[in-house]
């Protein structure tokens, strides 16, 4: 059990190390909802793909873990935003959650014809979210035919 809290955490922590530099390519156009640019799109979509070649290896490895790795990244990031945009009292706890989650792949608004921020976001967190429990699952369907 330890050994499997502290692959958790220790996932949690390169998602958020992995998360940084995307943050800070994003953070100018994320900050005031402008529109962003193609290199800032492509950086969104270049995290969307590493999280979904390291969820596609942790199938592959078999490591059942990672899928709180990715339901706790994702999952509270959406919680936290949507409680944060109905409890305004809340908006100070939900601040850093916004800014790990969707800062990093608010330049996907660049794929989309004016999407409101609400929406937006929730479609940014819906993405990461599928494609990193998708690519798990197909790695483990692979590693299962080998």
């Amino acid at each position: 059990m330890r050994d499997k809290i502290k692959f958790i955490l220790l996932n949690l922590l390169y998602a958020v190390i992995i998360a940084i530099p995307f943050i800070i390519i994003n953070f100018k156009v994320f900050s005031k909802s402008g529109q962003p640019n193609l290199l800032q799109a492509l950086s969104s979509i270049l995290l969307i793909l590493i999280w979904f070649a390291y969820s596609f290896v942790m199938g592959r490895k078999k490591k059942y873990s990672y899928i709180a790795v990715i339901l706790i990244f994702w999952g509270i990031g959406l919680v936290l935003f949507l409680l944060g945009n109905y409890i305004e009292s809340l908006i100070l706890l939900t601040l850093p959650a916004i800014f790990l989650v969707i800062g990093p792949l608010y330049s996907i608004k660049y794929f989309f014809e004016n999407p409101d921020n609400f929406t937006l976001s929730i479609t940014c967190i819906l993405i990461a979210l599928i494609a990193s429990l998708l690519a798990f699952l197909l790695g483990r369907i692979l590693a299962k035919s080998k």
